[in-house]
């Protein structure tokens, strides 16, 4: 039974056409955040409505010469199938003036877990990696994009974790330059009225190839991917859409670009499956 056949009969089925190559972009509000005071090493800030990051010396600006650090965590929705993030983008809202001492954060990713109602400075999980930095240089959102925080959250993916946080410092946390001998900003957390943490990812749009061509389906090669769409990949999910087997369904069924659950498996192969790659086929999209 070949492509040609049954795509006559999809013809009438009412589809929309699904775009290839568009990047999708996803953001996300942060689920838990904290100071972590270094002169208050075991109390708990989790609760409060800013967060407050300096270096050593910090009795000018907030009454302690301890640091102060801020970790920010998210929930991370799943990961669109065959789709790579291009890039992803953490905001910050600074409610300071930040031109009477600019500095900038060093932004670590964070692998291990915390809560929020219960970290302290003296529990505070250590970092993975450096990931980025974000200047303050606004009283707006700060802002870290860079290849290393994506890759960190691609990370996170690898490992099945269903969450992302960072962790961030003063890059000189023992500066020591300015008459107040210290950098000090507040920023706006979760529980702020407004401005909460932000992160987004953008993905390629363009799921991968799940086929192998010219292998047949007793070939033990068939359904490996290399990396093209054509007529043998559409063969393949018509094959299976026809014979009700859900092993090669890739799409949620009624989800339009931009929606979460675009790309993602459902269970079963029908026209709405055919279509998403007849239209990724057609755009050349591999």
């Amino acid at each position: 039974m070949g492509l040609s056949h049954y795509l006559v009969s999809l013809a009438g089925a009412a589809l929309s056409a699904v775009a290839c190559g568009a990047p999708v972009a996803v953001t996300i509000h942060s689920t838990a955040d904290s100071q972590l005071s270094e002169n208050s090493p075991d109390q708990n800030l989790g609760s409060e409505n800013i967060m407050r990051i300096t270096s050593h010396n910090s009795s000018w600006f907030y009454g302690n010469d301890g640091r102060n650090r801020v970790i920010v965590g998210f929930n991370l929705l799943p990961h669109p199938v065959g789709q790579t993030l291009q890039t992803a983008t953490l905001e910050i809202y600074q409610t300071d003036d930040p031109y009477i001492y600019p500095g900038v954060f060093s932004v670590y990713g964070v692998t291990a877990s915390w809560d929020e109602s219960t970290i302290t400075w003296n529990n505070q999980p250590l970092p993975y990696a450096l990931v980025g930095s974000m200047p303050n240089d606004t009283d707006a959102y700060l802002v870290a994009s860079s290849t290393q925080l994506a890759e960190y959250i691609e990370y996170e993916y690898a490992n099945a974790a269903s969450s992302c946080s960072f962790l961030l410092t003063f890059s000189d946390e023992y500066y020591d330059g300015n008459p107040n001998g210290t950098r000090g900003d507040t920023l706006v957390s979760r529980e702020g009225l407004s401005n909460w943490p932000r992160l987004t990812l953008i993905w390629d749009g363009c799921p991968v190839d799940l086929t192998t061509q010219g292998a047949g389906p007793s070939d033990p090669l068939f359904g490996i991917p290399d990396g093209a769409i054509t007529a043998a990949d559409l063969n393949y999910y018509v094959n299976n859409w026809v014979a009700g087997s859900p092993a090669a369904d890739l799409t949620t069924q009624n989800a339009p670009v931009g929606d979460p659950n675009y790309g993602i498996p459902d269970g079963l192969v029908s026209a709405v499956d055919i279509q998403f790659y007849v239209n990724l086929w057609l755009d050349g999209c591999p």
